[in-house]
């Protein structure tokens, strides 16, 4: 017998938001929310949480309206580990703040396609099972995202472009100095050349060039992910990919953090010889152009990596940046 909810169905913010709760056979209150707006994420999400009494095991079911219900799956994830999962920047949050509000509460996410969904769970109390009468909510299609403007190169950190005539730096900054980058870095200067650029004068004052690169920048790029694809030295991610990301976004153009941490893991693997012509190839399909000189330009960019890895330590960090300009 399933469980009626006792304040009916309850759509607040839309079809996209419904939340119900339900009085347990021994007078518990519980309440299912979901979350599923197209809008903010890819992702629907759905949670149990538990009003009063004890914390009971639980499964959950996901399926489409008018068709067979999947399989039962247990729900064991905390909000802050379903946050985690779908990559939900939450650090901003009060530590003490989300952690009473997220007491209680389990949850799971799925990417849906569009269509109208129920969502069910059952908990388990002793012997015995209860099953809760299904919440009902609707995944619209994505909207279509803006189109590019003329020239506007797309934004990727796991894949980065840049313009052909965009030039690669490679600056030691101390682990201080990272922290304001995200005052400053974001924003481009408006005005004719004469405006001052605060993010390229506070890496001036702040960090130290440490490696010099003679080719155009989108070889180090192009590098980067080769590195990354074909031989597993991963440069392109650290502790500080929030950051990087900001950066990137705000200036138009790739920008990563290289830190002790890949000195330790990648310095010695970058001893290694690279084979040219597979550079050049991966030049040709990562950017669609033919360089002939490609692959052997790529291999001068490990010089300035390793260098740039050598001169690590625990308490600094090297930003690798393109300047689109």
């Amino acid at each position: 017998m399933k469980i009626k909810p006792i304040d009916g169905d309850l759509n607040p913010l839309g079809e996209d938001w419904p939340s119900q709760s339900y009085r347990l056979p021994d007078q518990s209150i519980v309440r299912l929310n979901v979350a599923s707006d197209s809008r903010l994420s890819e992702w629907s999400y759905f949670w149990l949480e538990f009003y009063s009494g004890d914390i009971r095991p639980a499964w959950y079911r996901v399926f489409e309206k008018g068709k067979q219900p999947t399989e039962w799956r247990p729900l064991r994830s905390s909000v802050k580990q379903v946050l985690k999962q779908t990559d939900v920047d939450d650090d901003d949050e009060d530590p003490r703040d989300a952690q009473q509000e997220r007491k209680g509460k389990f949850g799971a996410a799925e990417k849906l396609l569009a269509g109208q969904y129920l969502l069910e769970m059952k908990l388990g109390q002793g012997d015995d099972e209860h099953e809760l009468d299904a919440v009902a909510f609707k995944v619209r299609p994505a909207p279509p995202k803006p189109a590019p403007k003329p020239g506007e190169i797309p934004i990727s950190m796991t894949r980065p472009v840049c313009s052909p005539s965009a030039v690669a730096s490679l600056i030691k900054l101390p682990k201080p100095a990272v922290n304001g980058l995200s005052m400053i870095a974001p924003w481009r200067p408006k005005g004719g050349p004469e405006a001052v650029d605060f993010y390229t004068e506070y890496l001036k004052v702040n960090g130290q060039r440490v490696a010099e690169y003679l080719w155009p920048g989108i070889l180090l790029v192009t590098l980067l992910s080769y590195l990354q694809e074909k031989h597993q030295i991963a440069l392109m991610k650290s502790e500080h990919d929030k950051l990087a990301l900001k950066i990137t976004e705000g200036r138009k153009s790739p920008q990563f953090f290289f830190t002790d941490t890949h000195r330790q893991a990648f310095l010695a693997k970058l001893n290694s010889p690279f084979p040219e012509q597979e550079m050049r190839d991966y030049f040709l399909e990562y950017n669609g152009v033919d360089d002939p000189e490609a692959g052997k330009k790529m291999l001068d960019g490990i010089r300035p990596i390793r260098q740039s890895l050598s001169a690590l330590d625990k308490n600094s960090v090297i930003l690798f940046s393109i300047d689109a300009a």
